[in-house]
């Protein structure tokens, strides 16, 4: 219940901050923007940081804190994650207090993420991340990962307005000090270069499920032994060297069909040169955590990608309301609410259900 509270909560206060910034003479400056959405990021700091026992990683990462192991993460060459644990632990910080660092740099850059988009919009982008991406309840499995994924997306969306490469460059380094498979968003900068006639963008994301479907990236492994770095190959020997079940899979397609309704826009020539580069970059993603869905080695790589695939469904929204095409809207929105509501309440469990350190530790 409290993560059902949470999205209505979200979608209320992201929904009245687009308001103040479509009616209003803001300076549009971060600060701004941060300090205005303060009340909706400290929540999710208080719910997120104050997790117990919620993610698979939850009780090694409290370990790693509690007893500062930062040897192996220097020997990976994650120097920046080594480093927080570190100086934390100077500092006597409780091991819970670690996970509110972590989300506190999270929410640092979704803010980013969110104020290199239409300002106006701000909301489509919160439920999307809430509801599809599924990063808000997952965060806890693998939490270096997700903080680079957060750090490589401001990057990436940041390098496609401003065209700072330097800049991007520096920020991928960060990310890949807390957890290497940033670097893996290094080639992508450069993923507009690829260009395929829009007519065919329906034609490449079939492809790309029929590949998902037959299981084709697991005949790569092979030949990722000899690419690997050797504290990596000993996942291709292990338990995670596997398909995903079909259950796993089917979560994940159901939304499949949203991606080929979003075609449409770059078909038409219906968005604006910045959107549609914007939505080559989500389109291409998707693509990629398709192919890679199947292999759960190859998903983990794939969610490097994850908040950018939702770039396409946002930019959906976002002009089905511009070109006031509401029931195209609300049967999206009605759909990923409906979905989420179904996992946080009905079928809540694992992620999905909150924990609470408060009570453990005061109750």
């Amino acid at each position: 219940m409290v993560f059902a509270l949470n999205l209505l909560f979200s979608i209320f206060y992201s929904v009245k901050l687009s308001y103040i910034y479509e009616h209003s003479n803001i300076r549009r400056r971060f600060i701004y923007f941060f300090l205005l959405f303060m009340p909706l990021w400290g929540m999710w700091l208080i719910i997120c940081g104050g997790q117990y026992g919620v993610g698979t990683d939850y009780f090694s990462y409290y370990e790693i804190f509690e007893e500062c192991r930062t040897t192996l993460y220097y020997n990976k060459n994650e120097w920046l994650f080594a480093s927080i644990v570190e100086m934390g632990n100077s500092l006597s910080l409780h091991p819970q207090f670690f996970f509110v660092i972590f989300y506190f740099i999270n929410f640092y850059f979704f803010l980013k993420i969110l104020y290199e988009l239409d300002l106006k919009y701000t909301y489509i982008f919160v439920v999307l991340y809430i509801c599809l991406s599924t990063v808000f309840n997952n965060q806890l499995n693998g939490l270096r990962q997700y903080t680079a994924i957060y750090i490589i997306t401001y990057a990436i969306i940041a390098y496609n307005r401003n065209r700072s490469l330097k800049q991007a460059i520096l920020w991928i380094i960060m990310a890949g000090g807390i957890h290497v498979s940033a670097f893996l968003a290094l080639p992508f900068l450069w993923i507009n270069k690829i260009k395929i006639p829009k007519k065919h963008y329906s034609n490449l994301l079939l492809v790309s499920l029929l590949l998902s479907v037959m299981g084709a990236i697991n005949f790569l492994t092979d030949g990722l032994k000899y690419i690997l770095p050797p504290y990596y190959l000993h996942y291709l020997d292990s338990d995670f060297n596997r398909s995903n079940n079909l259950q796993q899979l089917v979560g994940k397609y159901i939304f499949i069909p949203f991606y080929f309704m979003s075609t449409y826009l770059i078909k038409n020539k219906m968005m604006t040169h910045r959107d549609e580069s914007l939505y080559k970059i989500g389109f291409y993603s998707f693509c990629i955590r398709i192919v890679f869905l199947d292999n759960f080695i190859f998903n983990r790589v794939g969610q490097s990608f994850i908040l950018l695939s939702i770039i396409p469904i946002y930019l959906l929204m976002k002009y089905s309301v511009k070109k006031k095409h509401k029931y195209i809207y609300w049967t999206v929105l009605l759909t990923f609410i409906a979905f989420y509501f179904m996992k946080v309440i009905v079928l809540a469990k694992q992620e999905y259900l909150y924990q609470s350190i408060y009570f453990q530790e005061f109750g």
